[in-house]
């Protein structure tokens, strides 16, 4: 996908726009509910593949507002997709 990205115990876990440069969008690991916010069309399958593993794009185009726990559970689920199991047992 290119640019900036995060990582959670050497996986990847987010995806921004390109250094420099403004985010447009954003890419996460969603195993749960990937599919919900493709279907509700605040998202499409992460290209390059990484859709078929759960992975979702969100483009920030008006009308598509997320709220700010909306975008928090989003960020929260990535982050327990590539968490370590002893990290996910203690939430």
């Amino acid at each position: 996908m290119g640019g900036v990205g995060y990582q959670g115990r050497q996986e990847d876990l987010l995806f921004l726009g390109r250094e420099g440069e403004p985010v447009q969008g954003f890419a996460v690991k969603l195993p749960d509910s990937a599919a919900l916010w493709i279907e509700r069309g605040y998202a499409t399958p992460t290209g390059y593949g990484l859709g078929r593993h759960g992975w979702a794009s969100f483009e920030m185009k008006e009308g598509l507002a997320l709220s700010t726990s909306e975008l928090e559970g989003l960020v929260l689920e990535s982050h327990a997709a590539v968490a370590p199991k002893k990290l996910r047992a203690a939430r």
